[in-house]
């Protein structure tokens, strides 16, 4: 009896190192692209650095009395899509071409992850996704996209062929 709870409690404590390892590879793999993009980053900071130099003298010139902490930094607007994934709107519809089907909107983002090579993305990732196919469609709809009766996400969808 002894050797079964041993047994259990390493198969435990394996399965837990080896999820560990996991999420660890991710995190160095993670960091390790971002190493790749920080010359190209550094680049634009230098650049960006130089043209608000610039935009700056212009303005003190129009007007002598303007000063730079009167002006609000806004970050742009940046789309959050997962690496490798392009025009989620392309590729949903390209998704539903290859199908022939009629498609839910999660079996069309399942075949969009899976086509564009990207592997498990976490549930928020995926929910933004799901909304930019359903964004899509909804947009599309009375263009060349039909949608089937049902209740919003379990509803349908395929592309209208134009012959």
């Amino acid at each position: 009896m002894g050797q079964t709870n041993l047994k259990h409690a390493l198969e435990r404590k394996y399965a837990l190192l080896a999820g560990e390892l996991k999420d660890k590879q991710g995190e160095v793999a993670k960091i390790q692209s971002l190493f790749e993009l920080l010359p190209t980053l550094s680049a634009r900071t230098q650049r960006i650095e130089r043209l608000l130099e610039c935009a700056e003298e212009l303005l003190k010139e129009i007007d002598p009395a303007w000063v730079p902490a009167k002006v609000k930094a806004v970050r742009p607007n940046v789309h959050k899509a997962p690496v490798g994934i392009g025009r989620i709107s392309k590729t949903a519809l390209d998704v539903m071409r290859q199908a022939g089907v009629p498609l839910t909107i999660s079996e069309i983002t399942d075949r969009l992850l899976a086509q564009e090579g990207v592997g498990e993305v976490d549930p928020q990732t995926r929910q933004r996704i799901r909304n930019s196919v359903d964004s899509t469609l909804r947009q599309k709809a009375k263009k060349n996209i039909v949608a089937h009766d049902g209740a919003a996400f379990a509803r349908k969808w395929n592309i209208v062929s134009r012959h």
